[in-house]
């Protein structure tokens, strides 16, 4: 689950992501099943590889995106993995998932968009347990390389992508048939995103629905898995404050960038083994604000282009991994030509008891605001 360090959430389909994690992770699906099937599943081999063609199309979610849609595009995905067997015990709370690397070509059948490589850390959840042929939820996120971004000059068509390095999103849903205990088949629906996180425009990103057909075949020897889960936890408060931000661009395209970043207060409560709810106060501050308040004729100043914000904030824990999910407000922003509600998608690795450290994206619905890279300390 460490692989996971890396992340850059963006668009729309990010923020649908927010209600499928909320209703996957903390209820049933991931619970163990009876004995009879368990005593058929007690053992697991330590590592295995998975190879999936992928069949699809690139999905129109912006009108100007017509002239980049011209056939559908294939792609090949290469999964290099571990098999967790229960050692942990947030193994056991996940029902035994598998975490590695992700590497991905895919044909954007465009001479415009190019063709994708991506290099993505994942981890694959098991839906309903640990039986033998399960549903499967698989969430990868990385850097990808677009061969053909936006140039003003040579490729101004390109209004998807503005830049040839980008973060990269694979999200599955499929099914495994097992074979044997080495050999799998699996079929998939999956959703893929590349993006630059606003850091260069144009970036309406690039989003692509596709089917999946694979095969997979595990390696080693097998050991017994741990079967045992441990639903205990403590149901106490915490306390954390933390500070991030990143540079951002805005439109008309002339590659100027703007500093914008949040200091945040976090406030959560431990509401199950797996997950965390709360709330918190956000002081954000985007220094491109001023620049666009001139533009229509509005004089900035330190009130007018502050912002609070406060809102719900979910975590996902995993070690010392955690997935924060969250859903805000502005209750103060004078000057807002975006949205009253933001969101927060991301990650934050907890280096010792007390400091963090991540990466989150602050969107609004379908657009990408900024990335909050950002380091974190734990006062209780």
């Amino acid at each position: 689950m460490q692989y996971l360090f890396i992340l850059n959430y963006s668009k729309v389909y990010i923020i649908k992501l927010h209600f499928c994690l909320i209703l996957l992770f903390p209820i049933k699906s991931f619970a163990q099943n009876n004995s009879q099937e368990n005593s058929k599943t007690q053992t697991i081999r330590p590592l295995g590889m998975y190879l999936s063609g992928q069949f699809g199309f690139i999905y129109r979610h912006k009108p100007d995106m017509d002239h980049l849609i011209t056939g559908h595009i294939r792609g090949l995905n290469l999964y290099l993995f571990r098999n967790y067997s229960g050692e942990k015990t947030w193994e056991t709370n996940f029902a035994h998932p598998s975490a590695g690397f992700h590497i991905q070509t895919v044909c954007l059948n465009n001479a415009v968009l190019g063709n994708v490589y991506a290099l993505m850390p994942f981890i694959r959840f098991p839906l309903n347990g640990i039986r033998k042929n399960p549903l499967r939820f698989t969430v990868s996120s990385g850097l990808a390389w677009l061969s053909s971004p936006f140039n003003i000059e040579k490729n101004h068509k390109n209004v998807a992508i503005a830049s040839h390095i980008n973060s990269a999103f694979h999200f599955e849903l499929g099914y495994d048939y097992h074979f044997t205990d080495r050999l799998k088949m699996g079929l998939g629906i999956s959703l893929t995103h590349y993006s630059n996180g606003a850091w260069s425009v144009p970036n309406t990103g690039i989003n692509l629905i596709s089917a999946n057909f694979g095969l997979g075949y595990n390696i080693g020897e097998s050991k017994e898995k741990i079967l045992v889960k441990d639903k205990s936890y403590t149901p106490k408060w915490s306390w954390m404050v933390w500070a991030g931000g990143s540079g951002k661009e805005v439109f008309p395209v002339n590659r100027e960038k703007f500093l914008a970043g949040t200091v945040g207060l976090n406030i959560s409560k431990r509401i199950s083994n797996k997950s965390s709810l709360g709330t918190g106060l956000d002081v954000l501050y985007d220094s491109s604000l001023p620049e666009r308040m001139r533009r229509v004729g509005v004089e900035p100043n330190l009130f007018n282009t502050m912002r609070i914000g406060t809102g719900i904030r979910y975590t996902l824990h995993f070690n010392r991994i955690e997935l924060p999910i969250e859903q805000m407000v502005y209750i103060l922003a004078q000057y807002n030509t975006d949205t009253r509600l933001y969101q927060r998608v991301g990650v934050r690795y907890h280096i010792n008891n007390k400091w963090m450290a991540g990466a989150t994206l602050k969107t609004h619905f379908a657009k990408a605001d900024y990335t909050e890279w950002h380091i974190g300390y734990k006062i209780n």
